[in-house]
């Protein structure tokens, strides 16, 4: 059996010998390619009586290797890099590994630990293949981290040594060279790249050399790109996932605890026999208060760790002994806060009406953390009930009696736990594993703890999940005989034999936080008039209005009543009724709606000086500070005011007083743009344009801005931020319409349909234009609105004065809207069922309802050309069956939209309600045959 070992080498004088000499007697002949040594290293090879062949660098170390195999006669390969060589223990076993290789084998896999040269600390390490048969057709690919492969396709299997048999350790890594390694190999893995290789496939890699150049965006995309492929049964596939758990355990940011335990049950899911990884996983679960997992996670670990001998490296070997000494500590204490956790139960708690679309969701997220279920339904008419018989859940009925506390109540009396937990069917729990170990906490450090506030994050379902504000709110309290609901509505847990009392509470922080959609837009609407109606109904009784200004307050803004809902704001402001860490939702109330009103400057001023004197550290009144300075063209101190808001947002979110900051971050970060820009900072002005355009890019005042930052929006700079932003056509088409429509010059070469308007002939600019109009209409309807925004108003007034009454009443911005008839309703009907997204046509469609009941028939025979049945068929449910709407035509048109849903039959039974007489339309005939064939009848 003959040995050839292999080198590429370059200015490795300081290497070369060491990892020859570890060769001694191990080998027949000896293969060094040169790359352009510049010191002794070729006079160091040949002194050792090795074979040189200089050879030209292509930048391609696959190219480098191929040339080596090409000189090489042995049987067995041995390819070592310069700094590599094998371990004094292990050196003399080489040849004798290889005469007893399975003859399956076409490669040895030997064992390499990565060493810092500089520091001697061990960085980590895996099994490479160091030894290759020297196959026919055997050859690399790849210009760098190449691999081997067979011309004919075949794939090469690999025999796994010990290390105690055979070991290489590796210094190539030290610090002092890893940046220049670094850039080096980036460079390589580009130049793959553009020769077609796909990025995907080289992700390890590329996180690799942004780690080493301290490019933290670039290393946690590529390193999470390669997680997301998941194990690829090649060399060293956690890799990725070590170096990223290494970034996330050192830092304390609620994104990377999320990520930290995201990538933990990634990681024990794909390598279930590492015990590295549920080690890692047992301390994100503790850091989640999930105590009982933590504990099965430690003991996983514990006992993988015992004979580990897999083919991904176990850091946890290192040390062995302290690491197991290490992790039965951890897993004593993790078993004590579990203890802890089962004295306690918890009863959680929902009344409920027609909530088909929540139950199940909520049923799923309190029975992570939940001994018992109390359900009250107080008369439910949909599948609401039948859902929780599918579940084999038990539910109590109650009587409506318009009174919040005494269904709750109800509901108390049946709680047997130690602890309740009483939600609305439409919260949900963001980290409902955690509740039991987080509860257990508090009470372990407040024996006394009678209620825990949680943050509630209210999000509009409606407008892709966004966060509208955050409220702080009791939702668990001590289950015992003192505590119960007070309130009709706004209930409030109070001790009912002495209300005055303050119950003894502690705020849970994000990790108990609650995320509630009852304000999502196709809701919020009925529900503050349900609210404020049964409020009225209190006051009329001659309950405490003081408590309820507040609240009436919300009611009329989100209706639209704006000067009732400042007049209330004001008069709750002056009560000062409002619940401790609560008093900021009525300052906003009163801001808003005074921005909306048009008061002046020094009105608002005074509301803002008071929030900030009563709600001290948090960032919406300093937001509102800055932005009104912004309005007066207050630069300077505009600014100070409106960067000392993101600081504190960034500070403390989730854990602060209620905020609606999250809301209004887009608006005032705009206005910090516009102020560093004005005080001649242009490049931070873009940053912050840039950063309230990746949340949201179609906020036109950030877009605007950005572009009056350049002296052409054509500048390279710009237009490549546009279009890496706008990258789909209809995007981008959408763009130049909103440019257009603000003034910005366009030509051909722009794109988009209206990019050369101004050339067209007068007819055709004309039908442009009524497109144009149509394309405005939708797109206003498209987004959430600040009516206060110049932006708007101005694209209002390219609009005819009823289709801006159309948008008005659209928004339920009713005071605002003027009178405007069906033509002009219908005139937009099929440019929002063109382009609008489903919940812009749903909401459009409702408002025909103002038309009466004719034109509603008129309406959903029109959404039968654009196959919106469900729709139409919402909207002609509304009709009774005896109105004088109900005519042949009605019931033609529902039997051709049941029979598009599939439902021959209830489409036959409207059918035979028309005489053929009465719709002449050829149609009837065919819709009556084609049910009858798909009946059989």
């Amino acid at each position: 059996m003959k040995i050839s070992a292999c080198y590429i080498v370059k200015n490795e004088q300081e290497n070369i010998r060491r990892s020859i000499e570890s060769l001694k007697n191990q080998y027949d002949e000896l293969i060094v390619i040169d790359t352009g040594s510049e010191d002794g290293t070729v006079d160091v090879v040949r002194s050792l009586g090795g074979n040189v062949f200089a050879y030209q660098w292509q930048d391609d170390f696959a190219a480098a290797r191929n040339f080596a195999l090409a000189k090489a006669t042995g049987d067995w390969l041995i390819f070592l890099d310069a700094d590599e060589y094998f371990t004094a223990a292990t050196a003399g076993n080489l040849r004798r590994v290889l005469e007893e290789a399975s003859p399956e084998a076409d490669g040895i896999l030997v064992d390499m630990v990565n060493f810092d040269a500089d520091t001697g600390e061990v960085q980590d390490h895996f099994y490479q293949a160091r030894l290759l048969r020297n196959w026919k057709g055997l050859h690399y690919a790849g210009i760098i981290h190449e691999a081997s492969q067979l011309s004919n396709g075949g794939t090469l299997s690999f025999q796994r040594v010990s290390s105690d048999l055979l070991q290489i350790y590796h210094t190539g890594y030290r610090r002092s060279l890893s940046r220049e390694k670094a850039e080096r190999n980036l460079h390589l893995l580009q130049k793959m790249v553009a020769m077609g290789k796909p990025e995907v496939e080289l992700a390890r890699y590329f996180c690799d050399c942004y780690k080493g150049l301290g490019d933290t965006k670039n290393f946690l995309r590529y390193g999470w790109l390669e997680v997301r492929q998941g194990k690829r049964c090649g060399n060293y596939d956690s890799r990725c996932y070590n170096v990223l758990l290494n970034y996330y355990a050192d830092r304390e940011d609620w994104d990377s605890r999320e990520s930290r335990l995201r990538l933990c049950q990634l990681a024990v899911e794909q390598f279930p026999d590492l015990p590295d990884f549920w080690a890692e996983y047992s301390e994100s679960l503790f850091q989640w208060r999930r105590y009982e997992e933590a504990v099965e996670a430690a003991s996983r670990a514990i006992c993988l760790l015992d004979d580990y001998d897999g083919m991904e490296p176990c850091q946890l070997l290192r040390e062995k002994e302290a690491v197991e000494k290490l992790l039965y500590e951890r897993r004593s204490l993790f078993r004590k806060r579990a203890e802890n956790v089962q004295e306690y139960s918890i009863s959680a708690c929902v009344i409920v009406k027609n909530e088909a679309a929540n139950i199940g969701k909520w049923l799923a997220n309190v029975k992570a953390f939940a001994s018992e279920l109390i359900v009250v339904d107080t008369g439910s008419s949909d599948a609401t009930l039948d859902i929780l018989k599918q579940h084999n859940i038990r539910y109590y009925r109650y009587d409506w009696q318009d009174d919040f506390a005494a269904a709750k109540n109800f509901a108390l009396e049946k709680a047997q736990g130690d602890w309740v937990v009483f939600t609305d069917a439409d919260e949900l729990f963001t980290y409902p594993a955690s509740i039991p170990g987080a509860l257990a906490d508090l009470v372990l450090a407040h024996s006394e703890l009678e209620t825990v506030e949680v943050p509630l994050y209210n999000i509009d379902a409606d407008n892709n999940g966004a966060l509208l504000n955050i409220n702080r709110v009791v939702r668990l309290f001590k289950n015992n005989a003192g505590l119960g609901y007070y309130g009709r509505i706004h209930e409030q847990i109070v001790d009912l034999a002495s209300r005055e009392r303050e119950l003894v509470c502690m705020h849970g922080g994000r990790m108990m936080s609650v995320e509630h959609t009852g304000y999502s837009a196709h809701i919020i609407s009925g529900k503050l008039a349900r609210n404020l109606k049964m409020m009225l109904r209190e006051v009329e009784q001659g309950a405490n209005t003081e408590l309820y200004f507040g609240h009436m307050a919300e009611c009329y803004f989100g209706l639209g009543e704006y000067e009732k809902a400042l007049n209330y704001a004001l008069r709750a402001i002056q009560a000062g009724c409002q619940a401790k860490g609560q008093q900021g939702d009525v300052y906003w109330l009163a801001l808003e709606a005074m921005e909306i009103l048009g008061y002046e400057h020094e009105d608002k001023m005074a509301i803002v000086e008071n929030a900030l004197s009563v709600t001290g550290e948090i960032p919406d009144f300093y937001g509102y500070k800055g932005y009104f300075l912004w309005q007066q063209h207050e630069w300077q101190q505009a600014r100070s005011y409106l960067e000392k808001a993101m600081t504190l947002y960034e500070e403390s979110f989730g854990c602060v007083a209620a905020s609606h900051f999250t809301q209004l971050m887009a608006q005032f970060q705009s206005a910090l743009a516009d102020c560093c820009h004005q005080l001649g900072d242009t490049a931070l002005a873009r940053r912050y344009y840039k950063a309230v355009l990746a949340t949201n890019k179609w906020y036109d005042k950030a877009l605007l801005g950005y572009l009056d930052t350049f002296g052409d929006w054509h500048d390279p700079e710009a237009n490549d931020f546009l279009k890496a932003v706008y990258h789909e056509a209809a995007e981008w088409d959408q763009l130049m319409k909103l440019l257009y429509v603000n003034g910005f010059e366009l030509t051909a070469e722009d794109g988009g349909k209206l990019a050369y308007m101004e050339k067209q002939v007068p007819e055709q600019l004309q039908e442009a234009l009524a497109m144009n109009i149509q394309y405005l209409f939708v797109g206003i309807l498209s987004r959430r609105q600040d009516f206060s925004s110049a932006m708007l108003r101005e694209q209002l007034e390219l609009l005819p004065l009823p289709l801006r009454s159309v948008v008005y009443t659209f928004f339920g911005k009713n005071e605002l809207a003027g009178e405007f008839a069906f033509s002009d309703y219908c005139s937009m009907l099929s440019a929002v069922l063109r382009w609008g997204n489903d919940d812009v046509a749903e909401v459009y469609i409702n408002m025909a309802e103002r038309f009466g009941e004719n034109n509603m028939v008129q309406v959903a025979r029109q959404l039968i050309d654009y196959e919106k049945y469900e729709l139409a068929l919402g909207l002609l449910g509304r009709i009774a069956a005896d109105s004088p709407a109900a005519d042949a035509q009605f019931w033609f048109t529902c039997g051709k939209l049941f029979f598009w849903q599939g439902d021959y039959e209830r489409s036959t039974s409207c059918l035979l309600r028309v005489d053929d007489d009465e719709v002449k339309d050829s149609e009837f005939a065919s819709y009556a045959q084609w049910c009858k064939e798909k009946l059989g009848v």
